[in-house]
């Protein structure tokens, strides 16, 4: 999980790994090229969160905040493209982050690329996921997203805590 990192790149070796974006991921940044970084809605650090409980972060049923049947499966699956995200961010200088965001059963989760320690942008408004009742562009016999899912995301206009991110509503 995001939280959960060890960092491979320090200001000794930033050269070899991010290059010139080493300035890009803060003062004394966390930061690893070793692998990509999940993250899932309310997954938090136990060490340094209040409240925050094993459950927040069980990639079994996709944690406590918004549980999705889908999110194990996702995980599992997205270890395989650690190696494609990381060769696209060493083909282009001017990104920070490379990621793939999965819709995950309306819950919303990213594999990010480099994994490094995140920063707050404090809470955001929801745009909601009504966008997701639109046809499929694929398959323009059904909507993006099923009731269910679109269910799982926080209705227009609510403030959510940035703990609490969903990659569908902003």
């Amino acid at each position: 999980l995001h939280w959960q990192i060890d960092p491979n790149v320090n200001s000794d070796n930033y050269q070899e790994h991010v290059q010139h974006r080493w300035s890009w991921y803060g003062k004394d940044p966390l930061v690893s090229t070793s692998n990509a970084a999940y993250f899932m809605q309310g997954a938090c650090d136990p060490t340094k969160e209040e409240g925050c409980t094993d459950e927040n972060n069980n990639i079994e049923t996709g944690g406590a905040v918004t549980p999705s049947p889908k999110n194990k499966d996702i995980v599992r699956k997205a270890a395989d493209l650690n190696f494609i995200l990381k060769s696209t961010y060493e083909q282009f200088q001017d990104v920070r982050d490379v990621g793939v965001y999965f819709a995950n059963a309306g819950a919303g989760s990213i594999l990010q690329f480099p994994h490094h320690q995140s920063r707050s942008n404090g809470p955001y408004n929801s745009i909601g996921c009504e966008w997701m009742s639109q046809p499929n562009p694929f398959d323009k016999s059904r909507p993006i997203a099923s009731n269910e899912e679109i269910k799982r995301c926080r209705p227009k206009g609510v403030e959510v805590n940035y703990t609490d991110y969903n990659v569908l509503e902003k």
